[in-house]
């Protein structure tokens, strides 16, 4: 995707229709017991997703979560009702053991109240994944967003996180990622992406991963 084309990338998404992804076959999970956390352990759980080293587990962790928050919005298995999380941050994202994401403690309390906020939320997500940086004030996401709408290629690459850039595959997706994290965070709520949109967005960025972990696999919260 090039530079100014952020836009047009998305209309060309489908609208959100079911066959985007479809979990209208699957159960609700309770997480298992290795992703259950002390409160101890919920609070450093931010840290895990930058501490993973390699593009392939961040992006899986980034691929895992929007699927999810897709599967709440979507609704209930039965009923149909949409879910908002209502407090997705990096600390309420669990890594298991083989390092499948889960999403904790949603419908918390203060967070965000509709669906357009969710993935306002992921979006910040997505900038800490690619970026290796933790804590995105508001201030910060807005000045990201101009680098990556306004900046040259380079100036573009250079936030991505260091060791991301060791190799030239996981820096160019690692870079349409944060494309990714700039449609979700738009100040306008109408302007960002359905969280369908946005598991197909990065689908598309590693083809690889369309079957991994897919439709038949239940989101697991």
């Amino acid at each position: 995707m090039e530079r100014g084309d952020l836009h047009r990338w998305l209309h060309e998404l489908p609208a959100g229709q079911p066959d985007v992804e479809d979990w209208t076959g699957d159960t609700w999970e309770n997480p298992p017991s290795d992703t259950r956390p002390s409160s101890s352990s919920a609070a450093a759980a931010g840290g895990i997703i930058t501490a993973v080293g390699d593009w392939p587990t961040r992006h899986r962790i980034a691929l895992g979560v929007a699927r999810g928050l897709a599967f709440l919005h979507q609704g209930w298995v039965g009923s149909h009702t949409p879910v908002v999380h209502g407090h997705l941050v990096p600390s309420n994202i669990l890594i298991s053991d083989d390092l499948e994401p889960r999403i904790a403690d949603f419908a918390g309390e203060g967070g965000c109240t509709t669906a357009e906020d969710d993935v306002y939320s992921y979006g910040v997500v997505v900038m800490e994944l690619v970026t290796g940086r933790q804590h995105w004030p508001e201030e910060e996401v807005e000045r990201l967003r101009v680098v990556v709408r306004d900046g040259p290629p380079a100036a573009v690459a250079a936030v991505v996180d260091e060791r991301l850039q060791l190799e030239a595959e996981w820096e160019k997706e690692a870079v349409e990622c944060l494309k990714v994290g700039y449609l979700c965070t738009a100040k306008s709520p109408e302007k960002r992406p359905a969280m369908q949109q946005v598991v197909a967005l990065l689908k598309d960025i590693r083809p690889g991963t369309a079957a991994e972990g897919g439709g038949g696999a239940s989101p697991t919260f």
